[in-house]
């Protein structure tokens, strides 16, 4: 009993911080200088625009391995990582940055709806629920910085 009120409270806890995170990126997102969503450089080589897009491809994904999660299924095998981030990029290329904000919007907001909804039989049993929601969080806080970097040195 412990283990699994332990698990829920964590589980719940890393949901939250998620939440927070996403909404934080999403206000900066959306009052972002349109000068710059095409320039290089802001996260490594990507354009803020393609940095959208590369999370976009994540949230996506987690979503994905919910489902499987929530149905006991473990089928997905390890994938070509760089391969995954130019595929999410490229699928959005040429793609208006306000549909791409708010693609990734609804895909965030259908993540946690998702993980809301979950069975807490598999979210307290399987932690990676769990890992995704800490992932991603540490991902959207990290681009998050460094499109805030990018856009003060350009002002500067």
């Amino acid at each position: 009993m412990t283990a699994t009120v332990t698990l829920n409270r964590e589980f719940l806890m890393h949901l939250a911080q998620f939440h927070n995170t996403s909404q934080e990126f999403f206000q900066l997102v959306q009052r972002y200088p349109l000068a710059l969503v095409d320039k290089s450089g802001a996260c490594g080589q990507w354009s803020p625009r393609e940095t959208l897009a590369y999370l976009c491809g994540w949230v996506a994904e987690a979503d994905a391995h919910f489902s499987d999660y929530d149905q006991q299924q473990h089928t997905r095998l390890p994938f070509d990582v760089d391969a995954f981030n130019q595929q999410n990029i490229a699928r959005r290329d040429g793609q208006e940055w306000r549909k791409t904000v708010t693609e990734l919007y609804w895909r965030t907001q259908d993540l946690i709806s998702h993980a809301v909804k979950s069975d807490t039989r598999h979210y307290t049993t399987d932690p990676r629920y769990q890992q995704w929601l800490l992932d991603l969080s540490h991902e959207f806080a990290e681009r998050g910085a460094q499109l805030r970097q990018f856009a003060a040195a350009r002002r500067a």
